[in-house]
């Protein structure tokens, strides 16, 4: 089963800017992904997503998670070649974080179970 999520809906805005809206979204995508097999997240409504709110909404989850397993699971829809853009650099970003932490990191590179 899957679920969606409308970030329009979320955060009852069309605009996405902030970390803080990011880590509103992530928190919910995390929250689903214990209950559900497959998350979509909707960017088909937003008219702005800067570049950080993708980074917290998208960095977070690939260095806490393995990222075969992420991507089989969440699929960001609605998307715009700069949207996908984004996403693809912020989920690099993530991976390379989850190899190799911040040497204050208490992870040590070790991914989360889903």
């Amino acid at each position: 089963m899957h679920k969606r999520i409308d970030i329009v809906e979320v955060l009852q805005s069309a605009d996405a800017v902030s970390v803080s809206d990011g880590e509103r979204i992530e928190h919910h995508i995390r929250d689903l992904l214990t209950r559900e097999s497959r998350v979509e997240v909707s960017l088909g409504s937003l008219e702005m997503a800067t570049t950080a709110f993708v980074n917290a909404m998208v960095i977070p989850l690939y260095e806490s998670f393995d990222a075969a397993e992420l991507d089989a699971r969440v699929a960001f829809v609605g998307t715009e070649e700069s949207d996908q853009i984004r996403i693809s650099r912020a989920r690099e970003r993530g991976i390379e974080r989850r190899v190799n932490p911040p040497r204050d990191d208490p992870r040590n590179g070790q991914a989360a179970t889903l």
